[in-house]
């Protein structure tokens, strides 16, 4: 019955399966990615450039060392796709973004992030 018409059916079939996976990936993987973090001593501030998936839109955020605080986290994983791992940046409680060390956003990631996480622990007190 799929093939009578020459696997047309098949295609939709597939185009409908990829559209409710990818729509099921993005909103399963929708947080809010840290892009670029900078420390800022002569204000004792961290300031971070986040994104998320959906609105494509980047965002800066300042916060205060005395006000941030660190957690390594993994990110929920997608059957047959791996999680991400790294670090969530809080301010006060609320999550601001999440600083991934595996994750295509950093060249070089995971040494570049380990370094600027180092360097952030000196900063802030835990």
């Amino acid at each position: 019955m799929i093939f009578s018409n020459g696997g047309k059916d098949l295609l939709l079939l597939a185009l409908a399966l990829a559209l409710v996976v990818n729509l099921a990936l993005i909103g399963f993987r929708n947080i809010r990615y840290v892009v670029c973090a900078e420390l800022d001593d002569a204000n004792s501030r961290l300031i971070l450039n986040v994104r998320n998936l959906m609105a494509r839109s980047l965002t800066q955020v300042s916060i205060g060392y005395d006000r941030v605080s660190i957690a390594p986290c993994e990110t929920l994983k997608f059957p047959g796709m791996n999680a991400y791992q790294g670090y969530q940046i809080k301010k006060e409680g609320v999550v601001v973004g999440y600083l991934l060390t595996d994750h295509f956003t950093w060249d070089d990631q995971a040494r570049k992030v380990r370094k600027f996480m180092a360097e952030l622990a000196g900063r802030v007190k835990q």
